[in-house]
């Protein structure tokens, strides 16, 4: 493989690999649908609100990853919240030295990955340590008379 390439897509490059980006998330909606819906996510990025990331070579990107600025009273701390593709592993130190320039561009003192467990492990090695547990659960519909 090629010298790997990671660039935000806004603009003209969103609107161009938008539907190869909504078809992967079309196969991949355990990952979004229950927070997310394609629109949001689309939207969010056009007006800012949410950067869309590509990496891969020059001729083909193989990783999407969606993140946000999140403003806390004490702190700025970008966040990865949606990450899907292939050859995860082979793109994830020039992934991860990009997003911490932009995260400290942006005033971010933190980044955060959101995601399954299996990022712990591969975040290990570029200095990530575990930060904590989200549990859930589905609240049923509450009817009203």
């Amino acid at each position: 493989m090629g010298e790997v390439v990671v660039q935000r897509l806004q603009g003209k490059a969103l609107e161009f690999f938008w539907p190869a980006i909504e078809g992967e998330l079309d196969r991949l909606p355990h990952l979004w649908a229950d927070c997310w819906t394609k629109e949001v996510l689309r939207d969010g990025a056009e007006c800012g609100r949410f950067q869309v990331w590509s990496a891969g070579t020059k001729e083909y990107f193989y990783v999407v990853l969606f993140s946000q600025v999140v403003v806390y009273p004490a702190a700025s701390v970008f966040q990865v919240f949606l990450a899907f593709g292939q050859k995860m592993d082979e793109m994830l130190p020039t992934v991860i030295s990009t997003l911490e320039w932009f995260a400290k561009r942006n005033g971010c003192s933190r980044v955060e990955v959101v995601g399954r467990k299996a990022w712990e492990r591969k975040l290990r090695a570029e200095g990530y340590v575990f930060d904590s547990v989200c549990v859930k659960r589905k609240l049923p519909t509450m009817e009203t008379h």
